[in-house]
């Protein structure tokens, strides 16, 4: 008489193993894959790897045992704006208290001052993201074309005291919370106040930016340099 595998004869430990296999590529350095929300194309995101989700539809012990997996072990990198909330939304808070990791880009331009009502509902939305993450673990934290910005000393004041609400909303949203990195922040800072020092002579605030570094690694962010 013909036998028949049934893959849930495997013993847990192996389906486990299977689901990171078909869910989750690694990249070449061996770091977690990374999905990229686009805002305007929440529906659609950016994937460095291709994960295999219809095994996700097989069955509900299946759905329930990988799906954990499937957030767990991936990176999801988005831009602070409203539409951002869209995406839990629809992912709902079952599967979202799965999330580990995230990284977000925040902007600074002369169009959006951090402090400015826009830059403030960003603050606020990294609180709404932690009744939805309650145990992220790791935070990336982007900075675009805030170079643009930087031309002048109260720009360069807004910005200290944005780090610092930072700190604190991070420490308030995010209660499991055990790692806020920013890699590449200390050296694209003084690279672009070098280039800003050659353009504009004697603006005297040289040291300002190693200042906000040593103020976020006081409060643990972690900045030291790595490669992805």
């Amino acid at each position: 008489m013909a036998t028949h595998f049934r893959f849930l004869d495997l013993p847990a430990e192996i389906r486990l193993e299977i689901y990171r296999h078909v869910l989750i590529t690694r990249t070449k350095d061996g770091s977690l894959p990374i999905t990229k929300l686009q805002p305007r194309h929440l529906r659609k995101p950016i994937c460095t790897h291709t994960p295999r989700t219809s095994i996700l539809s097989s069955c509900r012990l299946i759905y329930h045992e990988a799906v954990p997996i499937l957030y767990q072990q991936t990176v999801f990198s988005f831009g602070l704006e409203v539409e951002v909330l869209d995406f839990f939304h629809e992912v709902g808070r079952h599967n979202a208290k799965h999330i580990r990791h995230f990284k977000m880009e925040i902007s600074f331009t002369a169009i959006n001052p951090p402090l400015d009502p826009r830059g403030r509902l960003n603050l606020d939305i990294v609180r709404c993201i932690g009744n939805y993450c309650p145990n992220l673990r790791e935070v990336e934290v982007g900075w675009n074309d805030y170079h643009h910005y930087l031309c002048c000393r109260p720009a360069l004041v807004e910005c200290a005291e944005y780090f610092r609400l930072l700190v604190t909303r991070f420490k308030n949203a995010f209660p499991n919370l055990k790692k806020i990195s920013s890699p590449e922040m200390r050296a694209r800072g003084r690279q672009f106040m070098y280039w800003r020092d050659r353009f504009i002579p004697n603006s005297r605030v040289e040291g300002w930016w190693d200042n906000g570094c040593d103020l976020l690694e006081a409060n643990g962010w972690d900045l030291s340099k790595k490669v992805r």
